[in-house]
This record gives structure tokens, C-alpha cells and sequence, in this order.
């Protein structure tokens, strides 16, 4: 019974290390070298919370915010604990133009990480979206 978590463990350290090179060209702003990566992530990683994250951040920049907000939707499918992925959603729906889902997934976000000064500063921004959408 041990082995079971070991493995899943393992597996989830060797996502990480796999999906790291994606992070890194992310962050240099080579969306073509991100997306590449991706595209070459071990079915056994494919599946994971994180991966999808960075799939949504790739297709966020990439101008194709419908496929980001469906990627970072399944990423918090399968980490429903994580504020981090909640406000990369809402985010996506601020630049989507869509205040009032921002608001809901934020306001869910924001409980599992209440310190969080960027979530906070999305929720404002929802708040404002969807007080000048409403008049």
C-alpha cells in the first residue's frame, strides 16, 4: 500500500521537472518554444493540474483566450484547492472581457488564499468591469 503514493510521488516530481522547461520559455516570452514543449510533455504528464495551467498561460498569450479559459478550467478540475489556477482563470476572463465570471472565480479563489495582493487586484478590477458593464 506504500507503493502507491511513492509512485504517484515520483511521477509528480518527475511532471515538475518535465514541465519546467515550458515554465522557463514562458518566462522569456517564447510562446512557440512553449508551445513545442508542451506538445512533447509523456502522456503521463499530460493529464496533470500543472500542465494544464501552463497550456492556459501559452494559449492566453498566443491571443486564444477560449482555449485558455478551458485549460485552466480542467486544471482546476483536478486541483480544486489551488487559488493559484482560480486566478489565472479570472484573469482570463478580465482580458476576455467577461467581469462577472472573473468576479464568481475569483471570489472562489479567494478564501483559499486570502494574502494573495494579485487576486486581490483582480477581484477590484472585476468589481469595476462589472460595475461599468451593468449601466
Amino acid at each position: 500500500m506504500v507503493v502507491i503514493p511513492f509512485v504517484l510521488a515520483l511521477t509528480a516530481i518527475q511532471c515538475d521537472a518535465t514541465l519546467q522547461p515550458v515554465t522557463a520559455a514562458l518566462q522569456q516570452n517564447d510562446i512557440a518554444k512553449a508551445s513545442s514543449l508542451l506538445a512533447a510533455v509523456p502522456a503521463e504528464c499530460s493529464q496533470s493540474a500543472p500542465f494544464f495551467a501552463l497550456t492556459g498561460v501559452t494559449n492566453e498569450l498566443s491571443g486564444q483566450g477560449d482555449a485558455a479559459e478551458s485549460a485552466f478550467r480542467k486544471a482546476i478540475s483536478l486541483d480544486p484547492k489551488s487559488a493559484r489556477f482560480r486566478e489565472q482563470l479570472g484573469a482570463a476572463y478580465l482580458r476576455n472581457k467577461k467581469p462577472r465570471e472573473a468576479v464568481e472565480v475569483l471570489e472562489e479563489a479567494r478564501p483559499l488564499d486570502p494574502a494573495n495582493p494579485a487576486l486581490k487586484k483582480f477581484l477590484i478590477g472585476a468589481y469595476v468591469q462589472t460595475a461599468a458593464w451593468s449601466k
